[in-house]
């Protein structure tokens, strides 16, 4: 019986080769699509699976009174350890330090790379599977480090490199020579390996030596900069451990802490989806719902197709019924051409989606950390999806075929009821409401995006360069050093002026400092994100000053104020004191007009800028270039840069790649939900012709008696576009609002964010509506071009 099935079911797909093309295509695509995003969903939540133990291991978070006091996702310096010794539930405990670090070695040049000073026992809480040397010890001595593969490769031309030597450029002793103790093999992008979304590439410890940052600090509750992790004993409650830190605090921390600050256990195993607000989780949930979604578009086509055809198909069933065949039989024989359209359709998507894998997971920006994709799992989800989709797509139009009567059907008089029109009529509402919703949502990120890009950020983004693999030298012989490198690159041709500072002006401040000003009074002194920036910045930048000046190279340098600082310090004009902490006394210089120091999810933060003659803490050189050549004053720039800094790497970028950046994760989920837009609608359209088609082939009578009564062409088309375009206008009616619900919660995520008007969603239903009216003008216009007197013979 099986085998008589598949043949039937191979020889009416032959028979029909348009429709089983146009059925295969449409599933397949719609499959492509649907897989593809499901690997990137579960691409995304494997993060960190290879890390040991991620199920016991909490970082641990801080919440703070003032958002200024503090990151949400670093704690106190002193925190793990008091954990570690005060619990019994607290295994153990790590903390991190993270920065960039120059390095090389003897005849090879320099190189800038994000690593970590850490804990020595940071590898073996981590479970770094080590190619060369031990975890546990590796270290355990003063200025020993471990390398990443990759990093030991560039560096000596192979992984063993346990033994030998390299050049550490350190922030507070200067040139420091380090012993590699260890070689970890590359992993998948995990929370630890790739913070931040960057490679981490070397570790070393701090203990020994204060080289980057000072030993002392380590036990410092004012250092609030060091990531903290947690392991938790087998069967741990966090619920227990929380509920205790309250008290701990009051006994640990200093007392302006006590009522301000407390800390938060976040697992690893969801730091990756919950960090930045959930933004990743967000993604991921909406990336899920678009491959469900265009799974659904694509099975509808498949079940309008089969129940359109079911008049056609009338006298097969009827000789099959005349004959002896049962309804339970021509069930499973319909079922079974449907399963076998789902499964040609699920191999040739699986393929599809196995060549597209590569530029799909580029679009994304984001890495492939499955090592096997395509396992079992995978494999088992394939089936499944075939069988769901023939029983899904193929289940009404099986029943409605098989439920023919023998008499009528052989007559030619079989009929599907009202409720199978209206049936098919919903289903394409239901696919343009599909339709329209992806292309308004994919016109609201763009122009979302398109604001994020061009929107006035208060400073001159435009001809920066920066460079910040900038020697890190804060003695004060350094950093006389560093000003007269400074002046020798400020007169390379094409060069405006040059800055040195810690911070861009769009990268964020990472540091506070505690101040008081006139409207503070004897209250707590207000935490207040922190520049430290030289004379020359306010012209590399654009900085407008709304009262006062700018710091000075010659004489006392006091602060500077954003206008969002001095309006909640009580500041109204330059030249008024403030207090750092509870006994330094500055004066303000002047008060800088606010700009975005951050990125637009956020509204601008209370700022204070520091002159680096006062706070010698550096990282950055920012050119302003001139007109002309670009890149001919770049090879100027490179060229005094090696016979300036021999010993530095020359790693640049422009500031307005580094703006657009900012945004790079808005950019490439628009381009995802774009390409799943297109996708979409292309299947739709597929569906809306072969129902068009079919919808003519029926109505060939009709539309010959229509002729010779006198209709024309036009009105015709108009017949079938009236039909039609109904239910495309329904479908737009349900998307539109939808669309506007879900964009209004997606833009909850800006400070600064676009209108919502009518544009995106009328352009939406409009192309939706005006390419499904196309595609009914031709179809229908072919069919109104044949002669009536065969259309009225047809039988």
């Amino acid at each position: 019986m099986f085998t008589y099935h598949l043949k039937s079911a191979f020889r009416h797909l032959r028979r029909r080769k348009g429709y089983a093309a146009l059925n295969v295509s449409g599933l397949a695509l719609g499959l492509a699509c649907s897989i593809l995003l499901v690997l990137y969903v579960r691409s995304e939540r494997a993060v960190d699976a290879t890390i040991p133990d991620r199920d016991r291991i909490q970082r641990v978070g801080s919440y703070w009174q003032e958002e200024s006091m503090g990151l949400p996702i670093t704690a106190p310096a002193p925190v793990g350890p008091a954990l570690a010794r005060t619990y019994p539930e607290v295994e153990a405990q790590t903390r991190l330090w993270a920065g960039w670090i120059n390095l090389r070695t003897p005849g090879a040049p320099a190189l800038r790379r994000n690593g970590y000073v850490a804990d020595p026992n940071v590898a073996s809480f981590f479970g770094l599977p080590m190619l060369h040397g031990n975890a546990r010890t590796a270290l355990d001595r003063p200025r020993s480090i471990l390398l990443h593969e990759g990093l030991a490769r560039a560096l000596f031309g192979t992984t063993d490199a346990v033994g030998r030597t390299v050049t550490l450029e350190t922030y507070n002793t200067g040139d420091q020579t380090y012993t590699v103790t260890g070689v970890w093999r590359d992993l998948p992008f995990n929370s630890f390996t790739h913070f931040g979304g960057e490679p981490y590439d070397l570790i070393v410890p701090w203990t020994g030596a204060d080289d980057f940052v000072p030993a002392a600090s380590w036990a410092d509750w004012t250092n609030r900069t060091l990531l903290t992790y947690v392991k938790l004993a087998p069967g741990a409650s966090t619920e227990r451990l929380t509920a205790a830190f309250d008290g701990f605090v009051r006994r640990e921390a200093p007392a302006e802490l006590h009522g301000a600050y407390r800390p938060i256990l976040e697992p690893l195993a969801r730091l990756y989806l919950d960090d930045e607000d959930g933004k990743n989780r967000r993604t991921v949930g909406l990336l899920a719902g678009l491959a469900a979604l265009i799974l659904l578009v694509a099975c509808i086509n498949f079940a309008n197709l089969a129940t359109a055809r079911a008049l056609e198909r009338a006298r097969e069933i009827g000789v099959r019924k005349a004959i002896g065949a049962r309804r339970g039989h021509l069930v499973s024989a319909l079922l079974g051409e449907a399963f076998l359209v789902s499964t040609l359709a699920t191999v040739l998507g699986a393929g599809l989606a196995r060549v597209l894998q590569g530029p799909f997971f580029s679009l994304t920006g984001k890495p492939l950390v499955l090592d096997h994709p395509w396992d079992l799992s995978m494999l088992l989800a394939l089936v499944g999806i075939a069988v769901l989709t023939g029983l899904l797509a193929g289940l009404y139009p099986a029943v409605v075929l098989s439920g023919f009567r023998p008499i009528p059907a052989l007559k030619g008089q079989a009929r599907t009821g009202p409720a199978s029109v209206r049936l098919r009529q919903g289903l394409v509402v239901v696919q343009f409401a599909a339709a329209v919703l992806l292309l308004a949502g994919t016109a609201v990120v763009h122009r979302q995006t398109t604001l994020l890009d061009e929107a006035p950020l208060g400073f001159d983004r435009s001809s920066v360069l920066v460079v910040r693999s900038v020697p890190r030298d804060w003695t004060p012989e350094g950093v006389e050093r560093l000003q007269a490198v400074k002046e020798a690159l400020a007169a390379v041709p094409g060069v405006e002026a040059v800055s040195l500072s810690w911070e861009t002006a769009a990268e964020g401040a990472r540091n506070t400092i505690p101040l008081r000003g006139p409207d503070t009074g004897g209250e707590a002194p207000l935490d207040v994100s922190r520049f430290v920036v030289d004379e020359d910045y306010a012209r590399v930048y654009g900085l407008e000053l709304a009262s006062g000046r700018f710091f000075s190279s010659e004489g006392e340098n006091g602060v500077l104020l954003n206008e969002r600082a001095a309006a909640v310090l009580g500041v109204t004009e330059p030249g008024q004191p403030l207090l750092v902490g509870d006994s330094t006394e500055v004066a303000v210089t002047g008060i800088v007009r606010d700009f975005h120091y951050e990125s637009l999810h956020e509204p601008v933060r209370p700022l204070v800028i520091l002159p680096v003659a006062d706070s010698p803490y550096y990282r950055t050189l920012s050119f302003r270039l001139a007109g002309g050549s670009p890149a001919a004053t770049l090879r100027r720039v490179e060229a005094a840069w090696r016979e300036a800094l021999p010993a530095a790497p020359f790693d640049y970028t422009f500031l307005d790649d580094d703006v657009r950046e900012l945004y790079a994760a808005e950019r490439r989920t628009g381009a995802v939900v774009g390409l799943a837009a297109g996708l979409a609608v292309l299947v739709a359209v597929m569906g809306l012709a072969g129902l068009v088609a079919l919808s003519v082939r029926q109505r060939r009578r009709e539309i010959g008696v229509r002729k010779v009564l006198g209709a024309g062409a036009p009105q015709i088309v108009a017949l079938f576009a009236r039909d039609f375009g109904l239910l495309v206008g329904l479908g737009a009616a349900v998307g539109v609002p939808l669309t506007y619900v879900l964009a209004e919660r997606w833009l909850e995520g800006f400070a600064y964010r676009a209108s919502l008007g009518p544009a995106p969603f009328l352009l939406a239903a409009g192309f939706a509506l005006g390419l499904a009216l196309v595609l009914v003008a031709v179809q229908a216009g072919r069919a109104a071009q044949a002669d009536p007197v065969e259309s009225l013979r047809h039988d």
